[in-house]
């Protein structure tokens, strides 16, 4: 049974049992919610992040004036390799080797884009090693064989001229901010 009495409160005023009991339980429902709060907001508590899965990402950037007609591009992708081209059957022996040891982006069956855009932003996962040649290839014919393929950006060093950078690529790093620019008019040298 309530009492109508008043008892003083912590900070010397007067409550009746009721305003007692209100309080209480309102203290309590709130330390429940703050509680379940605090459990569903615990995602794995201490334990590490995942690891980033390797590899590295940026933006082609497109000399949108120099694209070449639509129908001259039959596949525009992103590659990279462990070992500068000499010859274009090195791309396929690259590409079906077990590991590869040629990327590309977004795979064989897609195309970075067919119709003319300023940039496209791409993600390329190698296992960690190290990539000698990256760049932007080309399919020029409707069969793709290596007579199709034509290099139309290339990661380059800093300077005059089209010198291939190199990318180390470790284990759990995922490294952004590699951007590239295709001029279709002023293509690098063909390494095959």
């Amino acid at each position: 049974m309530i009492s109508n009495e008043k008892s003083p409160g912590p900070d010397g005023v007067d409550f009746s049992p009721a305003d007692h009991y209100f309080r209480s339980m309102t203290a309590r429902l709130a330390a429940v919610l703050f509680s379940s709060f605090l459990l569903v907001s615990c995602d794995g508590g201490l334990e590490p992040p995942p690891a980033a899965q390797p590899g590295f990402g940026g933006t082609v950037y497109f000399v949108r004036s120099s694209w070449p007609p639509a129908d001259s591009i039959f596949g525009l992708w992103v590659f990279t390799s462990q070992e500068y081209l000499a010859d274009s059957t090195a791309i396929f022996t690259g590409l079906f080797s077990t590991p590869p040891t040629i990327y590309l982006y977004p795979g064989l069956t897609g195309s970075l884009s067919l119709v003319a855009v300023d940039s496209i932003t791409y993600s390329l996962n190698p296992v960690p090693g190290t990539y000698a040649y990256t760049g932007v290839i080309q399919q020029t014919e409707p069969v793709l064989g290596a007579g199709a393929l034509r290099i139309v950006g290339l990661l380059s060093k800093p300077g005059p001229g089209f010198v291939p950078d190199t990318i180390r690529v470790f284990g759990g790093e995922y490294t952004s901010g590699i951007d590239m620019i295709v001029d279709f008019y002023n293509v690098p040298p063909q390494p095959f």
